[in-house]
């Protein structure tokens, strides 16, 4: 899974780049150079830090969902978290005022206009850090940061449209599961708002 794989180049990210420049240097073998010539490139190095938390938690979803056993009420509870942690990213904070949870499950995601600005887009804490430390040119880094968020306002919504089929009523589906699961829920320790996130 790609997940899998992201994570384990991170965490040998120094020993791979050393790796493929050697053998460039030695072996001169084509494969060798283009590995190496990914591996040096910070925008690939970022991009991977950016998308491995996201992937990360669907690998979990995901996982979920594969298991023969279990609570199918409660894999749409963690579906849920999912698009609202994601959808919390990219919509501007007065619409996550002015609306409920359910409301949230509903928006038009087709319209620009609900997105916040790319400056303003919570891309992931490590990500931020690494994009700030990192010596590319401010050109460059609004380039990644904008190539982050089309990502995620194409992700959100495909994600969804993948796993409920591709119609007007995806997010209507999904508020429905979620409310079947609410109902179930509804006995003594559970708190209401189990889902509600703070802003």
């Amino acid at each position: 899974m790609t997940a899998d794989y992201i994570d384990k180049i991170l965490k040998q990210e120094d020993s791979l780049k050393l790796h493929f420049s050697l053998a460039t240097s030695t072996e001169h073998c084509y494969a060798a150079r283009l590995l190496n010539e990914m591996y040096i490139d910070k925008t690939n190095i970022l991009c991977m830090h950016f998308l491995h938390p996201i992937l990360q938690e669907i690998k979990v979803v995901n996982n979920f969902f594969q298991l023969e056993t279990g609570d199918s009420s409660g894999v749409f509870s963690d579906l849920e978290w999912l698009f609202m942690s994601k959808l919390r990213q990219i919509i501007k904070p007065c619409m996550l005022r002015m609306n409920t949870d359910q409301q949230l499950r509903e928006p038009d995601l087709k319209s620009p206009n609900i997105f916040i600005s790319r400056l303003d887009a919570d891309l992931g804490t490590s990500f931020s850090m690494k994009l700030e430390a990192s010596s590319l040119l401010l050109k460059k880094k609004q380039m990644i940061t904008t190539c982050c968020m089309e990502f995620l306002n194409g992700a959100v919504p495909g994600a969804i449209t993948s796993l409920l089929g591709d119609t007007e009523e995806t997010g209507a589906v999904l508020s429905k599961l979620c409310d079947v699961h609410h109902q179930q829920a509804k006995a003594p320790g559970f708190a209401d708002g189990v889902f509600l996130m703070p802003t």
